[in-house]
């Protein structure tokens, strides 16, 4: 998404991001994301079906001691709308990977059910305990 369609989509972007925060518990706040967004360090996606807008995701770059990995910061669609969708979506993240010459894609989720995407493997569980 260019800058200009952040900055005049940006309640819908903002309602999707506050969604994904409190479903996963984040620590972020939308406002967070529009830094990095209008920063440069973070790329909107709008996800789109037959010109239908879908939802969006929010991309930043990692690194990793071989080499770049596309993290998926935030992945928000309408609910149910990607179901037979999922392999373009997967398709376009490659795409992306591959044009910023990533070696892999990464996304961190406590939702259970990313485990079921042949998509993805699971490579850790995080443990956290918050300093007081």
């Amino acid at each position: 998404m260019s800058q200009d369609a952040i900055y005049s989509g940006w309640d819908r972007l903002r309602a999707g991001i506050l969604e994904c925060a409190n479903k996963t518990g984040a620590l972020y706040k939308p406002e967070d994301v529009y830094m990095r967004l209008r920063a440069g360090t973070a790329w909107a996606y709008a996800i789109k079906n037959h010109g239908d807008d879908l939802g969006f995701t929010i991309l930043t770059q990692e690194f990793d001691c071989d080499g770049l990995a596309l993290f998926i910061w935030i992945l928000w669609a309408e609910p149910l709308s990607l179901r037979g969708d999922e392999s373009a979506v997967y398709g376009e993240l490659e795409r992306i990977a591959r044009e910023i010459k990533a070696k892999r894609i990464r996304m961190h989720s406590p939702r259970p059910g990313w485990a079921r995407e042949p998509f993805f493997n699971q490579v850790a569980i995080v443990y956290e305990h918050e300093v007081t």
